[in-house]
């Protein structure tokens, strides 16, 4: 259909959009006590390391935030590890 391709990239596009806004509502309630509103490490580490950013696969982003991190203060977030989301 004429249109249908601009109108599935919009809805993309908007959908893209709220995630990111729900991701940032998690990380304020989760996460900045720890890590600082900007990412820049207070009791964790800073998130908005390049070094880190570079190196650190979105996998192993996921995995630590959902299973925790060993011998740190950083806690398993994902349900199936005893977390809250």
């Amino acid at each position: 259909m004429f249109g249908e391709n601009t109108r599935l990239v919009h809805a993309t596009e908007e959908e893209n959009k709220e995630m990111l806004l729900y991701g940032r509502e998690l990380f304020v309630e989760n996460c900045t006590s720890c890590h600082g509103t900007r990412g820049e490490g207070i009791v964790g580490p800073a998130l908005n390391n390049k070094t880190l950013l570079e190196e650190a696969s979105n996998g192993v982003l996921f995995a630590s935030i959902q299973t925790g991190r060993p011998n740190t203060t950083m806690p398993a977030w994902g349900q199936a590890y005893g977390g809250a989301l």
